[in-house]
């Protein structure tokens, strides 16, 4: 720690005093000269237009600072005055009414000191700038009846006499630049080498007085937030010594007809070069080229310091809120879940700088990642950089190992392609990444950056791309200047596939698969021997291009709805009464949906899918499952559909009274009857919440206000399951303890002993009671975890079987007619687009998307669904076993289970109903 603030002032030129907040800046408040002014009045009101006069011939550092740089949307007040020094007394300006810092920092007290509506600054939320020194310096190099050092110092307490006042209005975070190398600037080059050195040993002085004086203010007020002096002499200096490089024709000259300003930032004129390809403008403003670099690093740099104070949080133990929250998650998953299968262990290193990236931002997969990732390694999300402003909220935040992301509301809609020139907020996060890595951590990456319902990978973002490349990048420089502490591990890059059974359903399924991280040596070496930001952003692309295919290798892509749904529909359709296992769950998925990915001349298939989607549909609005409705009735017929499809009301009514015998009076219910009562306020909750508060169009909500609010309820109930248990332990006599391991912990704990014992034999029983509690919990959400399943698979049958009655109970006559029917009801909903999300333009957008049918009781669609499903399941089998013969060749094991469960399928529909 304390030689990463050594690095800071010594290689970057900072002083850094707590934690530069860049990113949480609201109001910056601008003092300089003529490498600072836009020409803003604020004599004019604080609201008065800002009219960009610059002597940069275009923005200057202050404009992009507040623009291209702005990471949270900052206001920007800029007193500075071209011409301005420190003090007209001691340095006169070109003019009498040039307005120096003195009357600058007057100007401020008068208008804004008092924080007016629309300037209401605070202390920690404002950003105090001041560039001056080089008219004072450039005024005062000739003079010879002083001592350019002493008088230097007489600058600086005139300085920071104006900063002190500012301190004692509020101020308490500062900026200060130093005076560049205008020594290197035409107007003194042409007065020959000695005046050069003379102007250069002078700018020495100064700033090197200022670092001093900045050092002496910030160890004078404790209270500070920040003062940082950052050194304009590195970046001038690297740009004006590798012109070429950064695309200057001229570094030490300017053209004459440019000198008063262009109409055009690309204007060319005669023999010179566009007014854009040279350094300085005229004999001492460089152009806005200059401003726009020079601005770039300072964020950049102050965004690193930033850092250097999160890296001793960042290394906090022993994360008890990360502890916290991984145990929750484990208890959710396998609470809402019935399983999770994890495959690919093996391609996530013991240690060693990792990414995981997968998917969508997500708040399950979130959990999933924390929980399933390989050896119990930690994993660091990125997250909001304003949830660490409070202490409490940034213990938390630091707590879990979250890494804080500045994020700018007006750069919202965020681009799918990863670019060459990170901007501020991108570079603090990277910055921060790298940190993360450097200490073998591993970093959770979304690269499709938002949640949303689609049938395939919309999009894939630059973040795992740039942060891999950024940390390499980094890695190579901390070896030039030699910090590694510790031997330097490849990084690993390893994608991770989440696939759920279905996604919303309480007791379904998910598959986590770890692929083989991807090797990014190559990738690597061209990224740190780019020369330009195209050959960059070309790197970048060809990492993110990898990523995105390693992606849609590890999930379910379908190239439309109409195709994911017939996938899923087949599927439950070939495994209706068992489950696909895991270990083949996305591979035969993807089967299935090539087979129906649409092939314009297969009319075959179209119906097929017609039929399936049909099917898919009814049992949406009717909220009913395929295996829980064949359960409930006879196997498929191989006759052509009719009315007969649907089961007599006798057959109903005996299925009916069977399914609720069965629900009520197995024992398998007697047993979970009361663990089933304890749980009911999970049930309630989650219940309500999805329907007061849930997007219903959005699976995703569905699930996440289901986990989230189930497990509200069930914090609740265990909570007064444990109160109970604690009181009746408290109540119970050693006579009356059943003997076995819980009389022993009770004994050996001395829970039973009276208040009046020694404050050890308290601290024995009050652990005691929390183990008696504890246990008492674990075996209760067990034995639901072990009963469970089997009731809600017959509560869902019971289900069916009454709405089957009901619906063949209904006269014909009641059920939705057949044309509304084949208007309104021939595929599921597809659910809207998500805003933030860049789709690509040859995707159509469903003008029907988002749209539902009203809710009508399900009887009126039974017959209707009754019908559906035995069309669909004997179309699905002629249909997958005409493509068996043109697979004969390309026989994957994916195909050969589909097959084997084809010809089980077949066999049953040879069979014609017992009772028919």
């Amino acid at each position: 720690m304390g030689f990463l603030r050594a690095l800071a002032i010594v290689i970057l030129g900072v002083i850094q005093v707590s934690s530069l907040t860049w990113s949480e800046t609201d109001f910056m408040f601008i003092f300089g000269d003529s490498y600072t002014t836009t020409g803003w009045n604020i004599s004019a009101g604080i609201d008065s237009p800002v009219p960009g006069f610059t002597s940069s011939n275009g923005p200057n550092w202050v404009q992009y600072l507040g623009g291209t740089y702005n990471v949270t949307d900052t206001k920007v007040f800029n007193l500075a005055y071209g011409g301005a020094t420190i003090d007209s007394a001691l340095v006169p300006p070109y003019l009498p009414t040039v307005q120096s810092i003195v009357n600058q920092v007057s100007l401020f007290e008068q208008f804004l000191g008092h924080k007016p509506v629309g300037a209401s600054w605070k202390s920690d939320n404002s950003l105090f700038a001041f560039w001056i020194g080089i008219n004072d310096v450039g005024n005062s190099v000739s003079w010879t009846n002083v001592s350019q050092s002493a008088f230097h110092t007489t600058l600086m307490k005139r300085l920071f006499g104006q900063v002190e006042e500012l301190y004692h209005s509020g101020a308490r975070s500062f900026l200060f630049l130093t005076v560049p190398p205008t020594n290197r600037a035409p107007i003194f080059i042409v007065q020959g080498s000695s005046m050069t050195a003379r102007v250069a040993s002078s700018i020495a002085d100064y700033n090197s007085q200022l670092r001093s004086f900045a050092k002496a203010f910030q160890q004078e007020h404790k209270d500070l937030d920040q003062v940082v002096v950052f050194d304009t002499q590195s970046i001038f200096n690297t740009l004006l010594d590798n012109a070429k490089t950064f695309g200057f024709v001229n570094a030490s000259g300017y053209c004459d007809t440019y000198q008063n300003g262009t109409p055009s930032i690309a204007t060319q004129v005669g023999p010179c070069a566009p007014v854009a390809d040279y350094f300085w403008l005229n004999t001492l403003h460089p152009l806005f080229t200059v401003h726009d670099e020079t601005c770039e690093t300072a964020t950049g740099q102050f965004e690193f310091t930033t850092h250097i104070v999160l890296d001793a949080d960042l290394n906090m133990e022993p994360m008890l809120v990360y502890r916290a929250l991984r145990k929750i998650s484990d208890w959710t998953l396998t609470t809402f879940y019935s399983e999770v299968y994890v495959v690919g262990r093996e391609n996530v290193p013991t240690d060693g700088p990792v990414i995981v990236y997968a998917g969508t931002l997500f708040s399950t997969h979130i959990a999933t990642l924390a929980v399933t990732i390989p050896h119990r390694r930690r994993v660091s999300f990125w997250a909001k950089s304003s949830m660490f402003k409070s202490p409490f909220t940034r213990f938390i935040m630091v707590s879990s190992g979250s890494i804080p992301v500045s994020r700018n509301p007006n750069n919202a809609a965020a681009t799918q392609s990863p670019s060459a020139t990170p901007t501020p907020a991108t570079k603090s996060l990277l910055s921060t990444t790298s940190r993360a890595l450097s200490r073998q951590g591993v970093v959770g990456v979304f690269p499709e950056g938002t949640s949303y319902s689609e049938p395939r990978i919309m999009q894939v973002k630059g973040g795992a791309a740039i942060a891999a490349l950024e940390y390499v990048k980094w890695e190579s420089e901390m070896d030039d200047i030699g910090t590694h502490e510790r031997p330097k591990k490849k990084l690993s890059l390893v994608p991770v596939g989440i696939v759920y059974t279905d996604k919303s359903q309480f007791l379904s399924r998910i598959v986590v698969r770890y692929g083989k991280p991807i090797p990014i040596d190559t990738y690597s070496e061209q990224y740190l021997s780019a020369l330009t930001k195209s050959d960059t952003r070309v790197i970048l692309g060809n990492l993110n291009a990898e990523i995105e295919r390693r992606m849609f290798e590890l999930t379910i892509n379908a190239p439309d709805w109409e195709t994911l749904y017939a996938c899923q529909m087949s599927r439950e359709i070939l495994w209706c009464q068992t489950d696909v296992p895991l270990k083949d769950f996305t591979s035969i998925s993807q089967t299935l949906v090539s087979i129906f990915t649409p092939q314009a001349t297969s009319e075959r298939q179209q119906h097929v899918k017609a039929s399936l989607l049909k099917y898919a549909s009814l049992l949406h609005y009717t909220g009913l499952r395929h295996n829980s409705l064949s359960s409930v009735l006879p196997r498929v017929g191989s006759q052509r559909p009719s009315s007969t499809s649907a089961p007599t009301v006798n057959q109903a009514a005996r299925s009916l009274f069977y399914n609720l015998s069965v629900s009520l009076l197995h024992p398998r219910f007697l047993l979970f009857f009361p663990v089933f009562v304890l749980h009911i306020p999970a049930y309630c909750t989650s219940l309500l919440a999805v329907r007061f508060f849930a997007d219903r169009e959005l699976e995703e909500t569905i699930s996440q206000f289901k986990v989230i609010f189930g497990g509200i309820g069930l914090t609740a109930s265990y909570g007064l399951v444990a109160a109970l248990v604690v009181k009746a332990v408290k109540r119970v006599s050693m006579a009356q303890m059943p003997s076995g391991r819980l009389s022993a912990i009770v004994m050996s704990s001395g829970m039973l002993s009276r208040g009046d014992a020694g404050i050890l034999a308290r601290l024995l029983r009050t652990i005691g009671l929390g183990l008696v509690a504890y246990s008492a919990v674990r075996a209760l959400a067990k034995r639901h975890k072990l009963l469970v399943k089997g009731n809600y698979a017959q509560f869902k049958r019971l289900i069916a079987s009454y709405k089957v009655f009901r619906g063949v109970l209904s006269q014909p006559s009641l059920s939705i007619p057949v044309d509304r029917l084949n208007s309104s009801y021939l595929r599921p909903p597809i659910p809207p687009r998500n805003p933030f999300v860049k789709y690509p333009a040859s995707t159509d957008d469903d003008p029907a998307r988002g749209e539902r049918e009203p809710p009508v009781p399900s009887y009126k669609l039974i017959r209707h669904l009754l019908e559906a499903r035995e069309r669909a399941v004997r179309d699905l089998v002629g249909y997958l076993q005409q493509q068996e013969v043109k697979h004969q060749d390309n026989m994957t094991p994916a195909w050969m289970d589909i097959q084997s469960r084809v010809k089980d399928l077949q066999k049953e529909i040879g069979l014609l109903f017992k009772d028919r």
